[in-house]
């Protein structure tokens, strides 16, 4: 339906699951050039639907927020073969707000690019994540080209390149694709994907890091691999594969392998979903101190 269809998000677990018979799936990647004053337009306009959250803070004034944006936007500095320049298009990588500030405006234009395109309700998915979006649609891909006509002329700033794929694309980290499963019940297989750029640069083990550390970044591997693929097969490669690179890197196969084999207990499910960190009070801050009484103290306290 038309909810599902414009939910403009990511979610691994809708796509290990999804059905699809011969439709063009695709990938668009932009570059969000966003002029500040579009930004500041767009916080405007979402100021409403802002005001209605629940925060932990009380939310300041719309006027002062849109001011102190304008301050932050126009105000960005950089440094370039010895000369400062100031950044006029684009939100600063380091501001915290970046991310949503980005996706906020990004929001609009691709509503704006839905309501264009004449066969929008034909898009039977639409995902996006930061400046990657993927698309499942039920046409061919001569009328997927109009989207892609429209997407580009927007804006004069913001242009998308694409993929389409009627066996397998790459979205983010993983590669969706035709796979046995596909064949059998007609659902999407997902397995990992890893640029051509990755060079397993893991820790090595000679560095002077705690054993936590490396404990806890081969978990983490480990559960993104079993997060990123369904197929058992796909799993098993990527672990072989991640072991390989963990025993170049001068890790020992024999410590390897426990922590390995412990985290694959792990369902797909379970690691699928996010777990609230539990938060107690903090003990109250208690701090002593030691006067010692010497002369010239006295005479400071005591004087007069």
């Amino acid at each position: 339906n038309d909810q599902d269809r414009n939910k403009l998000k990511v979610n691994k677990e809708w796509l290990d699951n999804i059905n699809i018979t011969e439709r063009p799936s695709a990938s668009l990647c932009n570059s969000p050039n966003i002029c500040h004053e579009e930004i500041i337009d767009a916080v405007d306009r979402a100021w409403p639907k802002l005001n209605k959250c629940v925060y932990e803070i009380q939310l300041p004034p719309k006027t002062e927020i849109l001011e102190l944006l304008k301050i932050v936007l126009q105000n960005d500095i950089f440094e370039f073969h010895g000369n400062i320049f100031r950044q006029r298009v684009g939100i600063p990588m380091g501001l915290a707000a970046a991310p949503w500030l980005t996706d906020l405006r990004m929001f609009e234009i691709i509503s704006d690019i839905l309501n264009r395109f004449q066969y929008s309700k034909d898009i039977l998915m639409i995902s996006i994540y930061g400046d990657d979006v993927f698309i499942i649609f039920n046409k061919s891909e001569r009328h997927f080209m109009e989207f892609i006509k429209i997407a580009n002329s927007i804006h004069p700033l913001i242009k998308f390149t694409h993929t389409i794929s009627n066996t397998e694309i790459q979205f983010l980290d993983v590669t969706i694709y035709n796979g046995k499963r596909f064949l059998e019940d007609n659902i999407l297989d997902v397995k990992l994907h890893r640029k051509p750029t990755d060079n397993f640069q893991y820790l090595d083990k000679s560095f002077s890091h705690p054993n936590a550390v490396f404990k806890g970044f081969i978990i983490g591997e480990t559960i993104r691999i079993i997060r990123s693929s369904n197929n058992e097969i796909d799993r098993q490669q990527e672990i072989d594969l991640f072991k390989n690179k963990l025993t170049q890197r001068g890790s020992e196969e024999s410590e390897i392998e426990p922590i390995i084999k412990g985290t694959l207990k792990r369902s797909k499910h379970g690691t699928l979903i996010y777990e609230k960190k539990k938060t107690r009070k903090a003990p109250p801050l208690v701090l002593t101190t030691r006067v010692i009484y010497t002369n010239q103290f006295k005479n400071a306290v005591f004087i007069g």
